[in-house]
C-alpha cells in the first residue's frame, strides 16, 4: 500500500511526485479524443482527480466501423505498435473490423463511463508502480459518480472543481491554478487576445513570430475541454468568459 501523496510531495520518504499530475491530465486529454466523452472541468489534486464529464451515446451512433475500431486500437495500443512509432496495430485493426459482434460490444463501451475511467486508472497504476516498484491499484478505491440535472448543477459543479486548488490553499487565484481546467481556459482566452494584437503587425519581427508560435499552442491549451462558446454547450446563458467571471467572483 503506498504511504503517499499520489501526486504530491511525500513527507514519509521525501519523495516529489508531482509529475504524476501531468500523467493524468495527459491521459484525460487523450481519453476525451477516443471516447464519446466530453470534458467539462477537471482538477488534479495531491491525492484525488475531480471530474466533470458528460457522455455521449449520440455521438458514438455517428461513427462509422472503421472509426470505432481505430479509436479502440488507438486506446490499446500494443507495445509493438509503440516500438514502431505507429498509432496503433494495422493488423489489429484488420481483425477487429473483421468481427461485428466484438466491434458492436468496442461501440458500446467507448460511451460507457467506467471504461473511461478503466482506461484512465489502469495505465497510471501501472506506471506508477514500475515507479515505486510495487503492484496495486493506484487510487484508494473505485470512483465515486453523482448525476447532475440541470444547468445549475453542472456549473455548480464546475465551480467547485476548478476552485480545488484555491480552496486547499494551493494558488492564490484562477491563473495559478495548476492542473485544472479553468488555467487552461483563462490562458486560452488570454493568448486569443494576445494573438489578435500580434495579428494586427503586418511585418513581425523572428521575435514576434515567436510570440506568436508560443500564444497558438497556448490557445490550443483547452482545445480538448467542451466549448463553452460551441454548439455542443448545454447551457442557454453562459459563454466562456462569463464562466470565467463566474469562477473568479466565486473564488
Amino acid at each position: 500500500m503506498r504511504r503517499a501523496f499520489l501526486c504530491g510531495l511525500d513527507d514519509y520518504t521525501g519523495r516529489n511526485y508531482e509529475h504524476r499530475r501531468e500523467w493524468i491530465r495527459e491521459r484525460v486529454q487523450l481519453l476525451s479524443e477516443l471516447l464519446a466523452v466530453d470534458v467539462f472541468a477537471y482538477a488534479v489534486m495531491s491525492n484525488h482527480l475531480q471530474l466533470v464529464l458528460r457522455c455521449r451515446p449520440d455521438v458514438v451512433e455517428q461513427w462509422s466501423d472503421h472509426e470505432v475500431a481505430e479509436r479502440w486500437c488507438r486506446l490499446f495500443c500494443g507495445q509493438g505498435a509503440r516500438e514502431r512509432g505507429e498509432a496503433f496495430d494495422p493488423v489489429k485493426l484488420a481483425q477487429l473490423l473483421n468481427d461485428p459482434e466484438k466491434l458492436k460490444i468496442c461501440r458500446e463501451r467507448l460511451k460507457d463511463l467506467s471504461w473511461f475511467m478503466r482506461c484512465l486508472n489502469e495505465p497510471l497504476a501501472r506506471r506508477a508502480n514500475k515507479e515505486d516498484n510495487c503492484t496495486g491499484c493506484f487510487w484508494e478505491g473505485r470512483f465515486k459518480c453523482q448525476r447532475l440535472m440541470d444547468e445549475g448543477a453542472i456549473l455548480a459543479c464546475m465551480a467547485y472543481v476548478d476552485l480545488n486548488p484555491v480552496r486547499a490553499q494551493m494558488a492564490d487565484n484562477l491563473e495559478d491554478s495548476y492542473f485544472t481546467s479553468v488555467y487552461d481556459r483563462v490562458h486560452s482566452q488570454r493568448a486569443s487576445a494576445r494573438l489578435q494584437a500580434l495579428g494586427d503587425v503586418k511585418a513581425p519581427t523572428c521575435a514576434q513570430k515567436e510570440a506568436i508560435e508560443v500564444e497558438q499552442a497556448r490557445r490550443v491549451q483547452s482545445a480538448w475541454l467542451l466549448d463553452l462558446d460551441g454548439a455542443e454547450s448545454p447551457f442557454t446563458q453562459m459563454d466562456t468568459e462569463t464562466y470565467l467571471s463566474l469562477v473568479e467572483w466565486t473564488g
